[in-house]
């Protein structure tokens, strides 16, 4: 089975120790959830890592595609420079899915950035740092419905079922930044009820239901999360993934949530 692992996890750059350092004690659930799925990733043998950011190159109508043979990926931005990850990209993949996505209508754009956000950087930082060998295919949502990001999604999976590469994906999503009066978007009482019904719809395995998922609460939420995760509902659909929610904790009034899924 080409996808031989699949995971959400969040990208605060604070879970950079040179980033966060004393902070990082506060995400003591988190560091110990990222550290399970290391290592569950390194077990998974991956040759390609697929991570869908909301930080990226996002376009209002079309899904993005990062396309280069190498990238560059660090955290100059946040002032760190003794992080650096080894990006290299999948060429075979990305041009697969390229025709198979213009074949399906889908609108999509290749772009030729070198950097990757922190939202691709951030989780290889925590969980490639022993993989000796593995290509990155970076993927960024739109402004288009969820419906859209949900087909987006399948179309992904139908390439990577018929690709004879171990591709892992990762769904690199914050939930709420509005949990406390100390949170950098404010304190909002929709904060807290977007995180709880994402959850639960992990829980309860109704990923699919996030193409319905209320438009309104997202927005009063201040997340970034939903279209990651509406991708990656895409992805797994009909797959049989088992969900488990690993951690969550929102210590600096951002949710952050780990989940792993399991294939039977």
């Amino acid at each position: 089975m080409p996808i031989v692992f699949a995971a959400v996890v969040p990208h605060s750059p604070v879970l950079v120790p040179s980033i966060g350092k004393e902070h990082l004690k506060k995400l003591k659930k988190t560091v110990a959830a990222l550290g399970r799925l290391e290592h569950d990733l390194y077990a998974a043998h991956p040759d390609t890592i697929l991570v869908i950011s909301p930080h990226g190159p996002v376009e209002a109508e079309h899904f993005t595609l990062d396309l280069n043979e190498k990238y560059v990926c660090d955290l100059k931005d946040f002032g760190v420079f003794d992080v650096k990850v080894d990006c290299r990209a999948d060429m075979r993949v990305i041009s697969a899915l390229k025709e198979h996505l213009e074949d399906r209508n889908i609108p999509f754009m290749l772009r030729s950035e070198t950097g990757l956000d922190y939202g691709v950087v951030v989780p290889l930082t925590y969980l490639a740092g022993h993989l000796k060998k593995y290509s990155v295919l970076p993927v960024y949502p739109s402004l288009l419905p969820a419906k859209t990001h949900f087909e987006f999604g399948q179309a992904v999976q139908e390439v990577l079922m018929h690709s004879d590469r171990r591709v892992a994906v990762i769904a690199s999503a914050d939930l709420s930044h509005r949990l406390t009066r100390s949170a950098p978007a404010g304190y909002s009482p929709y904060g807290r009820k977007f995180d709880e019904k994402i959850m639960t719809l992990i829980r309860e395995k109704k990923s699919p239901a996030l193409i319905t998922f209320e438009p309104e609460l997202a927005s009063k939420a201040a997340q970034c999360g939903l279209p990651p995760l509406t991708i990656l509902a895409g992805i797994l659909d009909g797959m049989k993934a088992e969900p488990e929610i690993l951690s969550y904790e929102s210590p600096f009034g951002i949710g952050l949530m780990t989940v792993h899924y399991g294939f039977a």
